[in-house]
């Protein structure tokens, strides 16, 4: 798609809130195309993100159980996690599917990649499906999981219409899955 002919927004100061090895939190004065001028919260994300829908032979998806601090409840997600700099971004999706579901798959495939908060972060989040899942260990992160489980499609369908998946990489993860499954 080509961009239209208008002005971009122009960064005339950066003051840096907090920084970590996961995100930096900047207040910019912004410049914005009529002349007025802004402040802007950013939130630069340091690494990517990958998602995995996990598909077994039989076509059941599998979910991870976890604790969200942020919201103070358990919910239903597809195993995801932070690729840092340097790693490949299948290999950090294998090894986010390994470390938390303690299953493995044979291949990787790329499904979509966005911005989950495009408006006001830079994060950049990359959506994959590991065809023909199978447990390799009983082994998982269980400080980030607390259970396992397969759901069929039908299942997962029925939790968005319920309002029962409410991370919201997940939900787009089913979504994604159903309309554009490799």
């Amino acid at each position: 798609m080509t961009a239209p002919a208008h002005p971009r927004w122009q960064r005339t100061k950066r003051t840096t809130i907090a920084a970590s090895e996961w995100i930096n939190h900047h207040l910019d004065i912004i410049t914005l195309p009529s002349g007025k001028s802004i402040d802007f919260h950013a939130i630069e994300a340091t690494m990517l993100v990958a998602g995995i829908i996990p598909v077994g032979a039989d076509g059941r998806i599998l979910l991870t159980m976890q604790y969200r601090y942020m919201v103070d409840a358990f919910g239903w997600e597809i195993p995801a996690g932070n690729i840092p700099p340097g790693e490949d971004l299948g290999e950090g999706a294998r090894r986010e599917l390994i470390e938390e579901t303690g299953h493995d798959a044979p291949t990787f495939e790329p499904l979509y990649n966005f911005h989950p908060l495009i408006g006001r972060s830079s994060h950049h989040f990359h959506l994959f499906v590991a065809k023909n899942a199978h447990k390799i260990s009983d082994t998982i992160d269980n400080d980030e999981v607390a259970a396992v489980r397969w759901f069929t499609l039908d299942q997962l369908e029925q939790m968005l219409r319920t309002n029962e998946l409410r991370d919201g990489f997940t939900a787009l993860a089913v979504l994604l899955y159903r309309f554009l499954r490799p």
